[in-house]
């Protein structure tokens, strides 16, 4: 490998370091293997000279474009770990970046020395072992040269496989298998992104030279199979036909005797009998293994594996104890034997039971095989737990959709699903509640479920005993056994808990008598103390709040009533703080989960909220916040009940409640009072009269209004009273109360607002007087001070309540009248209005929550602001934008503020920033092409969003001021653009970047919209006839190409042509630009995940509208509240967080009303 060609020192490297870097790159001597080798053990000592000096020319030598040169010698005879590590880097390097620019002869030389080096070691089993990922390595490095050369440069490839592998030993053999196996994963397996550093044409083109050999390699690998005797060989055979088996089509499988050697000859050995499995696995889930024709193969492979299986696991074996056993005693066989069995019947019921259970002589069997899917649910394995309840999941909902359809009039699925919305008290209750027994009856006759009737009561009682702990419920047991408060999420357990939910709602739709009858039997042992347990009891209760929804209105009464009886009854059976503590968290999950039972038993829910204020005064935090959280929901999903005057009632529940705040709230923190008033809130809220409404907010908030009075009046004797930490400490108490009932209420709470808003106006600059007035005197640091940061916490506070104010309040003539001018009015004042005293202030005590204000101003006046906005916008952006522009780190709540409010800016209020001069509006689109290139990806996203939205706006309204600014920018956010496509950080916001892109193009060639040419003739001529895209494009070629020398001039003119063809679909356009990405490697193997996000998000859109079909598969926080104002209904579940999911991959939808 080496040459005659040399190369001079990398610069900037010290005197001892370019001494030593340009001996190892002289090619005129062998290279000095034990100077090398000494080099990298001065590594070990990082600050020595010696050290210092390695380090740099080892880094100077991986970058070096000629270092490839040096590497045989260093891998043949250095021994340094280090020194082979970094020439098998630089040999990678040279494969994966420089490949096209070396010689042919290079190549081939390079291949060779590759292709030696690894018959060298695999040919002594011994040097094998020991150079094991010294070989591993090599082998990588030999699929990267295929990637690069196979089939057109090196079409005897597996010709050359084949004929070592029959002539060389097992060794070679076992690395070939090896070798085919990278291959395969690096051309096909898209789901692990290792397909990163491969174009789209180039992957086809590998795919499809790999398939066309598939022949020779099957046949390579039943020689093997045939002929091999070593456990190793065979193994790492078996591995690589798993890889094929995984892509090739199922009739070259099916059609050949390759499954009945797998059944017969390895899945009996142990030594081979997981990845037997493995390999089956792969067969079953084949695409086209579904037909027909090959239903005998399928049905035989079945019983092969079932029938060998019975001999390793006895029907009827205690699988939870057998795993446990081996991992006791410290065997891992056992565990991965059920995890592969798993994986095999799960992957074989999903795509074939039907052909299996039709089978008489297979039934057995079949039943059998779900039997060990019930005894792998309940090993204690987190991942299998989930992998098979996924599958009972699926199963069960199978069952569902077959017996809906059976008992639909239509003969389809839809008009079962409306018979279920009556059964379940949709339209028609009382329609629904006749139907119920008639229809479930229908659906457990069915024979399919017929078939499984035992089996699926037994899955029910798994249900109740193994429901995962929801996200509602706020304690657990901590390592002393105390039930104490839980404040980790525990993020798997509610994976799990999804899925077991949803399985659950299928099994109750299927037979809810025996769910009903499940839980109750379970719940009175417990009360009777036979199986008393708090693990037990919370399993039991979860699995109750999961099936909300599932029954007719009589049937979840009955239910409903047991269950909460038998949980009071348990609260006074079991005393003591920690059993008060998981049976109260329990009663308060359940009735939670049924809010519609509850507003249909006016009684009933009054009882359960007199409980929760009776659980608000434990001394026990986690029942606390449940209490609260539980009664927030409650009056979110119920507040019509609460508004209304109720038999035998002298007034309604809400003036009762507001009469009693200082009561109910004695014992609470001020978290949860917090809680608790926007419960009320909600409450209020829901009275269809406006003045009642605002009535009960002003008794809603005697206490605090109260309180705020008093401070006010000491103020008034003494500014330095509000100084005080009682003081700042109640006010930010007062203000947070002030914005959830603000929040909850919204247009009822303009009279109370109104009463108070000038106070707060007054408090407001009050506290940014004396936040300037200490950073006068102390610097800077005041604001960091136990005083100026107590100050910063009220000033927050007050913020909060005009935000949730301004946000909520829906009357834009009253918000517009009574309010704005407050907040925006010009004045020689900077401290008086709001928006010059932002400005005005030290810059460390300015606020991102004041962007916020207007940010809500801004969503709810949208265009109807535009004169407001166009003049208050330039004057927050500076002030913010010169906190943050010194770095892309510092102040990150100001930046994520800043790009909230250019979005919503961009996307409701465009007019107000048409409006603004030519120097604002070049100051707000700086701003946005800046925070695109933000590392943090929650602001570049927005920021990339917010560009969009903008320039959509400004190209939807063609007009002299949209040709200037198209004129003026079109060139510099092209550049910018490309700059953040191309620098590694922004992968995640890689489809809005593309979406930008392909936009602006479309502005470019669109003359109406820019009649003229964008640039200057006289400073830059351009030929006759030469068009703003054209114009464009070659200035982005130029810069290009200096930027990428590893690209040919073809490669950039392609994919600048192709960024100029806009006329393509999205997905192309988006595969070119990807394409070009992978090209000059602006993106690595490990980050190749978001290039391809675009092409997964639609499968979530698709999984929402299917829970949303089924009654009580949705979660009872994610439905529609019942009786509640659609704009409350919509704020009580948070937005609607499942669309935005499913948009894209970036939050396209941004969420409004996430305040």
């Amino acid at each position: 490998m080496a040459s005659a060609h040399g190369a001079a020192a990398s610069p900037a490297l010290s005197p001892a370091a370019s001494t030593a870097m340009a001996a190892i790159m002289d090619s005129s001597k062998p290279l000095d293997t034990a100077a090398f080798d000494a080099m990298c053990d001065a590594m070990e000592s990082p600050g020595s000279p010696a050290g210092t000096t390695a380090r740099e020319v080892l880094e100077a030598f991986r970058q070096h474009p000629d270092a490839w040169r040096r590497v045989d010698g260093i891998l043949d005879r250095c021994r340094s770990d280090l020194a082979r590590v970094v020439a098998a880097g630089v040999l990678e390097d040279a494969i994966m970046l420089r490949w096209e620019t070396l010689g042919r002869p290079e190549q081939e030389s390079v291949r060779n020395f590759i292709s030696g080096k690894i018959i060298k070691l695999s040919s002594d089993p011994a040097e094998a072992k020991r150079e094991e990922v010294f070989l591993t390595k090599l082998d990588v490095l030999l699929v990267g040269v295929l990637k690069q050369d196979w089939p057109h440069r090196w079409p005897s490839f597996i010709d050359e496989m084949n004929s070592s592998s029959r002539a060389m030993g097992e060794g070679v053999c076992a690395n070939n298998m090896r070798i085919l196996r990278l291959l395969s994963e690096e051309v096909f397996d898209l789901g692990s992104g290792v397909v990163a550093d491969l174009t789209s044409d180039r992957r086809q083109k590998l795919q499809a030279s790999l398939s066309s050999e598939l022949k020779k390699i099957f046949n390579l690998i039943a020689f093997v199979a045939a002929s091999s005797t070593s456990v190793g060989t065979l193994t790492e055979t078996l591995r690589a036909l798993q890889k094929y088996l995984s892509w090739v089509p199922a009739s070259l499988v099916l059609e050949t005797d390759l499954v009945a050697t797998l059944t017969a000859k390895f899945l009996p050995a142990p030594a081979f009998r997981t990845i037997t499995l493995d390999c089956l696995t792969e067969v079953v889930g084949a695409e086209g293994s579904e037909d027909a024709r090959w239903a005998p193969r399928i049905m035989e492979m079945f019983g092969g594996v079932m029938a060998t299986m019975a001999r390793v696991i006895p029907p009827g074996a205690d699988i939870p104890g057998t795993v446990r056993s081996a991992k006791a005693r410290g065997s891992q066989a056992e565990p991965i034997l059920v995890h592969r069995l798993t994986l095999f019947l799960s992957g074989i019921f999903r795509r074939h039971l039907r052909c299996l259970e039709g089978s008489e002589a297979l039934r057995p069997m079949v039943l059998q095989g779900l039997a060990y899917l019930l005894g792998a649910i309940r090993v204690d394995d987190k991942d299998l737990c989930k992998l098979v309840a996924e599958f009972w999941r699926d199963f069960s909902r199978d069952l569902f959709d077959t017996a809906a359809a059976a008992v639909s009039r239509a003969g389809g699925p839809s008009a079962a699903l409306a018979a279920f919305t009556a059964a379940t008290g949709g339209a028609d209750a009382a329609k629904g509640a006749s139907a119920d027994a008639a229809l479930h009856g229908a659906m457990a006759a069915h024979p399919r479920v017929m078939n499984y009737s035992r089996l699926l009561s037994e899955l029910r009682l798994v249900g109740t005993e193994l429901m995962p702990k929801p996200e509602e419920v706020l304690v657990e047991k901590d390592a002393s056994g105390d039930v104490v408060r839980s404040f980790t999420r525990d993020t798997d357990a509610l994976a799990l808990y999804d899925v077991m939910r949803e399985m659950m709602v299928y099994l109750t739709h299927l037979d809810p008598a025996d769910t009903d009858g499940i839980i109750v039997a379970k719940l009175s042992r417990q009360v009777d103390g036979s199986e008393w347990s708090w693990e037990r009891l919370n399993a039991l209760c979860w699995a109750a709040g999961s099936v909300s929804g599932t029954m007719s209105e009589e049937h979840e009464k009955r239910f409903l009533i047991t269950v909460i009886r038998d949980l009071l009854h348990l609260v006074t059976l079991r005393p003591g703080k920690n059993n008060k503590a998981v049976v109260a968290s329990n009663i308060m999950y359940v009735v939670g989960q049924y809010p519609r039972f509850l507003s249909s038993h006016w009684k009933f829910l009054k009882t359960v909220v007199y409980k929760l204020f009776e659980f608000m005064h434990e001394r026990h935090e986690g029942v606390q916040d449940m209490a609260c959280d539980t009664f927030l929901k409650l009056a979110q999903r119920c507040s019509s009940c609460f508004v209304a005057l109720q038999p035998r009632e002298s007034r309604t529940f809400v003036e009762e409640l507001v009469s009693n705040v200082d009561t109910i709230i004695a014992d609470l923190e001020p978290h949860q009072v917090q809680a608790f008033f926007e419960a009320a809130g909600c409450m209020v809220a829901a009275h269809p009269n406006m003045s009642t409404q605002e009535s009960l907010t002003d008794a809603l908030l005697r206490l605090p209004r109260e309180a705020l009075d008093a401070h006010v009046a000491r103020a008034a004797s003494s500014l330095d009273s509000l100084r005080s930490a009682d003081a700042t400490r109640d006010l930010s108490r007062i203000f947070a109360n002030y914005e959830r009932v603000a929040r909850a209420v919204g247009r009822g709470f303009s009279r109370h607002a109104a009463s108070v808003f000038l106070t707060v106006l007054s408090l407001y600059r009050t506290y940014t007087g004396f936040v300037s007035a200490g950073a006068a005197t102390m610097g800077t640091m005041a604001v960091t001070m136990a005083d100026g940061a107590a100050i910063q916490r009220v000033r927050r506070a007050i913020l909060g309540f005009l935000r949730a104010f301004v946000r909520n309040n829906r009357d834009k003539a009253v918000l517009m009248e009574h309010f704005m001018p407050h907040l925006v009015k010009a004045s020689g004042r900077a401290d008086v209005c709001m928006v010059e005293s932002f400005a005005g202030e030290p810059p460390l005590a300015r606020l991102p929550e004041v962007l916020d204000v207007f940010r809500a101003a801004a969503l709810t006046l949208k265009t109807d602001g535009t004169a407001v906005l166009s003049s208050i916008v330039p004057r927050l952006l500076r002030p913010a934008v010169e906190l943050i522009s010194a770095n892309y780190d510092d102040h990150p709540d100001m930046r994520v503020a800043l790009y909230r409010f250019t979005q919503t800016l961009s996307r409701h209020c465009a007019p107000a920033l048409f409006a603004m001069a030519p120097a604002d509006q070049k100051l707000y689109l700086d701003t946005l092409l800046w925070g695109i290139k933000h590392h943090n990806p929650f602001v570049a996203e927005r920021a990339g969003l917010a560009l969009r939205d903008f320039l959509g706006a400004l190209a939807g309204s063609p007009g002299e001021h949209a040709s200037a600014f198209f004129c003026a920018f079109a060139v510099t956010m092209v550049h910018d653009l490309l700059f953040v496509l191309t620098d590694r950080m922004h992968k995640a916001q890689f489809v809005v970047h593309v979406e930008l892109l392909r936009g602006l193009f479309d502005v470019l060639a669109n003359t109406t919209l820019i009649p003229r040419p964008i640039w200057d003739q006289a400073s830059e001529p351009q030929a006759a006839g030469t068009t703003n895209s054209q114009y464009v494009c070659g200035r982005i070629a130029s810069s290009l190409a200096s930027a990428f020398p590893n690209l040919t001039r073809e490669q950039v003119h392609r994919f600048v042509s192709g960024l100029a063809d806009t006329s393509k679909p999205v997905a192309a356009y988006r595969t070119s630009v990807r394409d070009f990405l992978i090209e000059s490697l602006s993106f690595n193997v490990s980050d190749s995940a978001a290039l391809w996000r675009a092409e997964q998000a639609a499968k979530l859109a698709s999984e929402h509208e299917r829970k949303a079909a089924v009654p009580g598969l949705q979660k009872a926080a994610a439905q529609p509240a019942l009786g509640m104002r659609p704009d409350a209904a919509a704020q009580a579940a948070g937005g609607d967080h499942a669309s935005q999911l499913a948009s894209m991959a970036v939050l396209d939808d941004m969420d409004d009303d996430d305040f």
